[in-house]
């Protein structure tokens, strides 16, 4: 769908209802009419037949952060395309309409509003998509009662669901004009406000911190500004007690909309979340996952739940230390430390002699090395045995290196060992899953 020219306008909705304060009754006008008359409220389709557009040069200013964020962004996308897009790279608008049937309606201006951003800033339209197609489904059914008797500015407006007086200030500066309320509530403005402020945002995001997936980051502020950005960028947690936890609530629901983690939460409880395991097939064909799901199936079953993971996080955590352990099942013995197996577990740490301690069995490691079911059970377990005690970043830092992890000599493989595990494990999800930035 590309931007609207006078016919399609024409095509894409005969009349609109304009409410007006004239005997109680509303005046119903055509588009044709209402374009006529330069009412400011289809401000989006009034620019597209004047055909300009704010700020035309936008990306021509100086503005480096800008500049960087955007090409992180997209950059970022590519390993996420597959989440959001069809096989013909069309965007995915059935994963929505699935969540909220009723999100259907509004499909028309996400669409082209989203080609008019990337038009204005470069960010792959698919970004935009995702973003408000997120936002709306989060709220479609939970609008903010209005109380007019309240500042309306202070109050969540429309489908986005945005406060106008955090994201009307901006609109009004780029647009050089003065929108109210009102105006602000109507579906097809308030899905571009909205999208204008996600993009503006990239103008004020320093991404310096533990996450750096950058439309969680656009998603933060959006609903929380500075305060929120500063706790999802650190990977922070807050109490119920906390004033900014009804955003934090609201950020996570759309997060988990994006990613289709809301329907990944009903696997908590063992359910094998098949398409996390499709995508790692996808993503690692030389390993050796394919022939072993039925072992990766026990081990999600056995340790569901465990450090408040969903099954896909937790079956991406095994495949992603397994991956940089021994490139998924490949690479099963090191010659040098002598390691061993799907985790590399290590005969000094004597991993195989507690298992088999704790639970009554005789494994060796040479079952470790030549035995997969043997290898990832084992291994598994040597990554989760301290679960009981430790959060999810200890547990994995206690199986690379014990406590001395980030230490001595082995400091800058440690981090390594960190930072692919943490690529990995975004590669499969499309999201930091794992907090580990």
């Amino acid at each position: 769908m590309d931007l609207l020219d006078n016919q399609s306008i024409d095509n894409t909705q005969e009349t609109i209802n304009q409410k007006e304060q004239q005997g109680g009754s509303q005046r119903e006008i055509s588009r044709r009419d209402f374009l006529k008359l330069g009412v400011k409220t289809t401000l989006p389709l009034a620019l597209y037949l004047a055909g300009c557009r704010p700020k035309d040069n936008i990306i021509e200013e100086e503005d480096s952060l800008l500049r960087k964020n955007v090409s992180d962004l997209n950059n970022q996308f590519v390993f996420k395309k597959d989440i959001f897009l069809n096989s013909d790279l069309s965007f995915n608008y059935a994963q929505f309409t699935e969540e909220q049937p009723n999100f259907e309606e509004y499909i028309q201006h996400v669409d082209s509003f989203s080609i008019e951003i990337e038009k204005q800033y470069a960010i792959n339209r698919g970004i935009m998509k995702a973003l408000s197609s997120s936002i709306i489904c989060a709220n479609i059914n939970n609008w903010e009662s209005i109380d007019n008797s309240k500042n309306l500015n202070q109050q969540r407006a429309g489908v986005m669901q945005f406060y106008p007086s955090n994201v009307l200030p901006v609109v009004n500066r780029l647009l050089k004009s003065i929108y109210s309320t009102e105006e602000a509530n109507i579906p097809e403005n308030n899905i571009y406000f909205g999208l204008l402020y996600l993009a503006e945002s990239l103008k004020q995001i320093k991404n310096n911190g533990k996450n750096t997936d950058l439309m969680n980051l656009m998603l933060a502020y959006y609903y929380g500004g500075e305060p929120l950005l500063s706790i999802v960028k650190s990977n922070q947690d807050i109490d119920d007690n906390h004033y900014l936890k009804p955003n934090y609530n609201l950020y996570n629901r759309t997060v988990g909309i994006m990613y289709g983690k809301d329907t990944a939460e009903t696997e908590i409880k063992g359910e094998f979340p098949e398409q996390t395991w499709t995508r790692i097939l996808d993503l690692f064909p030389s390993s050796n996952f394919k022939d072993n799901k039925q072992n990766f199936k026990k081990q999600i079953n056995k340790y569901s739940g465990t450090f408040q993971l969903n099954s896909a996080e937790l079956l991406t955590m095994f495949a992603s230390v397994a991956m940089v352990e021994s490139s998924g099942g490949v690479n099963k013995y090191n010659t040098g430390s002598q390691a061993t197996g799907w985790y590399q577990l290590l005969p000094s740490a004597k991993h195989v002699e507690d298992y088999n301690s704790i639970h009554g069995t005789n494994y060796t490691y040479e079952q470790v090395h030549h035995n997969d079911e043997v290898s990832i059970e084992v291994g598994v377990w040597a990554l989760m045995r301290y679960r009981d005690r430790m959060n999810l970043h200890e547990s994995l830092k206690f199986f690379k290196a014990g406590g001395l992890f980030g230490t001595g000599a082995h400091q800058s493989e440690d981090y390594t060992w960190w930072r692919n595990v943490s690529s990995y494990s975004q590669s499969i999800l499309g999201y930091d899953g794992l907090r580990m930035g």
